[in-house]
């Protein structure tokens, strides 16, 4: 990432807990905008769109890969202690502690 462009998310990290598609697209373009995006993915399968293709580069979907480039990532089960590890990480405690964000995929509401 060129250190003079236009980043006005530079200092800004968002932890990531989308899967699929629409959420880490969005993540992506936070990252293109500056943000330090961490994506979190479950130890046990990773993010499903891993899988999606042809094509496939490096054994990987090349929809998934489009969709985190730039992103650090790492593995964690989010129930019991892993929740309570990410929860209790200082830059992920609120979406307005030291500049974090989080992000989380979200279903429409279905109300009357």
């Amino acid at each position: 990432m060129a250190d003079n462009g236009f980043l006005p998310l530079r200092g800004k990290r968002v932890v990531d807990v989308t899967t699929s598609l629409a959420g880490p697209y969005c993540t992506e373009i936070l990252g293109a905008l500056g943000a330090d995006v961490i994506k979190v993915e479950r130890p046990d399968t990773g993010d499903e769109a891993r899988d999606w293709g042809p094509p496939f580069w490096d054994g990987a979907g090349v929809l998934f890969l489009a969709a985190n480039a730039s992103k650090r990532s790492l593995a964690l089960s989010l129930s019991g202690d892993g929740l309570e590890a990410l929860r209790s990480t200082p830059d992920c405690t609120s979406p307005t502690t030291r500049g974090s964000t989080r992000t989380k995929r979200s279903r429409p509401s279905t109300g009357s």
